[in-house]
């Protein structure tokens, strides 16, 4: 990892700096196929969410910033699970991105190991993940992070 990158915790005001890695990572899953479409123009309402979980302090977003650009982030955010399932508390990661000419460079191990510290530190002792079922590069990461398989999801188009 290089001297001049930091990770640290988004503050509201980066929020906006956000959006072309927000939508990075959206193109990046567009590309396993029709599943995985999104909506560009729906930007307003990601900053929403966002500003919502940040305000909550339920939720986090953690940016690597190098040469006052940010090149990757991650946003995780804290759920009560359904009754009667354990754990009670839950910590998701939704968003993950590294840009492509920073990956494999340690960053992304960073800004997943800051998000579980803090996961840790709001008293949650699970994290949970919804990743492409096409995407072998992620499961390869997060797999090396220490996660495993724990559901299988299903689709039907009706």
């Amino acid at each position: 990892m290089s001297e001049d990158l930091s990770i640290r915790s988004a503050e509201l005001a980066d929020l906006p700096r956000l959006k072309p890695l927000w939508l990075e990572f959206m193109s990046y899953h567009a590309e396993f196929g029709s599943r995985y479409q999104f909506f560009p123009d729906d930007w307003p309402g990601v900053l929403d969410r966002f500003t919502y979980y940040l305000r909550k302090k339920q939720g986090v977003i953690f940016v690597a910033e190098q040469n006052n650009r940010f090149v990757g982030y991650v946003f995780g955010f804290i759920f009560n699970n359904v009754p009667g399932f354990y754990p009670r508390k839950v910590g998701f990661i939704n968003d993950f991105i590294v840009i492509e000419p920073m990956r494999h460079s340690g960053v992304g191990k960073k800004l997943a190991g800051n998000t579980q510290d803090w996961f840790s530190g709001q008293g949650v002792s699970v994290v949970q993940l919804y990743i492409a079922a096409a995407n072998e590069a992620g499961f390869g990461f997060w797999r090396k992070c220490g996660f495993e398989n724990y559901l299988a999801g299903l689709w039907k188009n009706i």
